[in-house]
């Protein structure tokens, strides 16, 4: 039965949400040698007056693209240079993914306790409650993920044209926020689930023009001034280095195993590390579009990751979004 969406309650959850993760951060020093990297950059990008391309120790440097940095000094901006001033892009941006969970979750099921399950097991999961306070990239590329995932599968399933082009959009905030793999993976993650349904007709919405151009468009005033203002420096450092350099030769080799992001995966969902393997177990049994999808999305992420050489905690985050939904689904099973 089809129920009426709650502004209300989603106020709520937005409140609440922001009080749980800003509650003692403040008490949380940035000591970790990434978080201290990035929390730097923006501390040298304001002193030289510099907004577009990311510089620490007075040079520029090319390891992400331009997003977090935004984030980083516009919280300075407005609270003065802090740790806490650090932490709060982090703390908003996971609020309004969780706020995102919701909203999504509640727009596909039609079902309260279904989107209100999800937003509980996603914002209160040990690597997203980490996330949720790490100055890092990965919380960015979660919410604009959720976006990408939401908008393609409704535009798939509902032959829409309009959400491709979101779907799009989202994937260039993606890019913006940690580089190619914002589109390389749904790009897999897309055509594989076409390809599982056997839906070649599909194929003209995954290739939208409209989507494609959107998607060029947010993209393109960034890397276009820096390719301009840096040439191939930039392209060497950013694509050669940090992102084809990563993905065939590894960092870190001692930790090179195939079997990498499973307990990542099993640590970092509890304490709903249960129910999301229930809710696999469960909705194998009927197999919904839904749920092929969240499948795909989730062990796709992770598969992914695991083929490429260089490793890391976070490298497979994304997948806290198929796998919350899948969370709600084992938990109100449970309940019932």
């Amino acid at each position: 039965m089809e129920q009426t969406f709650s502004w209300k309650r989603f106020a709520w959850l937005g409140i609440g949400t922001f009080l749980f993760y800003l509650f003692m951060a403040w008490a949380l020093p940035v000591t970790d040698t990434v978080e201290s990297n990035y929390a730097l950059s923006a501390v040298t990008m304001m002193k030289h007056g510099e907004f577009l391309s990311p510089m620490i120790y007075d040079m520029y440097w090319y390891d992400k693209p331009i997003m977090a940095y935004w984030g980083l000094i516009l919280s300075y901006s407005l609270f003065g240079i802090s740790d806490l001033a650090a932490r709060l892009p982090s703390i908003v941006v996971s609020t309004c993914t969780v706020l995102a969970m919701y909203r999504m979750a509640f727009s596909i099921y039609q079902v309260e306790r279904i989107a209100m399950w999800s937003a509980i097991a996603l914002g209160t999961a040990l690597e997203f409650w980490y996330i949720g306070h790490a100055v890092v990239t990965d919380g960015y590329l979660v919410l604009f993920s959720m976006g990408i995932f939401y908008y393609l599968y409704r535009g798939i399933t509902g032959e829409s044209h309009r959400h491709m082009v979101y779907a799009y959009m989202f994937a260039g905030l993606a890019v913006l926020t940690k580089g190619p793999v914002g589109i390389v993976l749904p790009g897999i993650i897309l055509i594989l689930y076409v390809a599982l349904n056997r839906r070649m007709d599909w194929f003209k919405y995954v290739f939208s023009w409209k989507g494609i151009l959107a998607f060029i468009l947010v993209v393109a005033p960034w890397y276009g001034y820096m390719y301009h203002t840096h040439g191939m420096e930039f392209i060497n450092g950013f694509l050669g280095l940090h992102n084809v350099t990563r993905a065939t030769q590894s960092e870190h080799p001692e930790v090179n195993h195939w079997w990498y992001y499973l307990p990542i995966f099993l640590g970092g969902s509890l304490p709903w590390t249960g129910a999301i393997l229930y809710g696999m177990y469960r909705g194998w049994k009927t197999r919904t579009d839904a749920y092929l999808y969240t499948m795909i999305m989730g062990w796709g992420t992770i598969l992914f990751y695991t083929m490429m050489a260089t490793k890391y905690p976070t490298y497979a985050f994304i997948s806290v979004i198929p796998f919350s939904l899948l969370g709600a689904f084992g938990i109100l099973s449970m309940k019932d």
